[in-house]
């Protein structure tokens, strides 16, 4: 496992983001959503959304918590309550850049591959035992919360 190093744009943001995942020990999910809707002056409690998430939705592997904690604060900020209201497709195609700037930057969006996980008990437990958590996943949470908030703020000022 090697130790990802990234510099960040919005360092403030990112050293909350560190304190809440690596310090408070929340969730990958919970520290990325808290991190984009405090940027944005936005109630941090509704982080609570993304509680389940963590882990890969629920500790399955699946989806990285810090790509869904994002996407999650997204919706909360530009998204919809009726279908009236207008459409998706700004946030559709966030999604799907933040997906692919976790494949291009991390090499996944699955946090099972990113925690070796996919490969076996004995990957995984080699990943615990290097402190994965804090050497690669706190990176990659900070780095999706800059990510997103560079396109957030891009797509704020095109709706106002």
């Amino acid at each position: 496992m090697k130790k990802i190093e990234m510099s960040y744009r919005h360092k403030a943001d990112t050293d909350y983001t560190r304190e809440k995942f690596a310090g408070e020990k929340l969730n990958c999910a919970e520290a990325s959503c808290k991190a984009v809707l405090r940027h944005f002056g936005q109630d941090t409690a509704l982080s609570r959304a993304a509680s389940a998430f963590g882990g890969g939705i629920g500790g399955q592997g699946l989806t990285c918590g810090a790509m869904t904690g994002c996407l999650i604060a997204a919706g909360l900020l530009l998204g919809r309550d009726e279908a009236k209201d207008g459409s998706t497709t700004a946030l559709y195609a966030f999604a799907q850049e933040l997906s692919d700037y976790m494949r291009q930057n991390f090499g996944s969006e699955k946090c099972g591959a990113i925690t070796c996980r996919d490969e076996g008990e004995a990957a995984a437990q080699a990943f615990k035992d290097a402190d994965g958590r804090n050497n690669v996943c706190a990176p990659i949470v900070m780095a999706c919360v800059d990510y997103t908030i560079d396109q957030l703020t891009a797509l704020r000022a095109k709706q106002a």
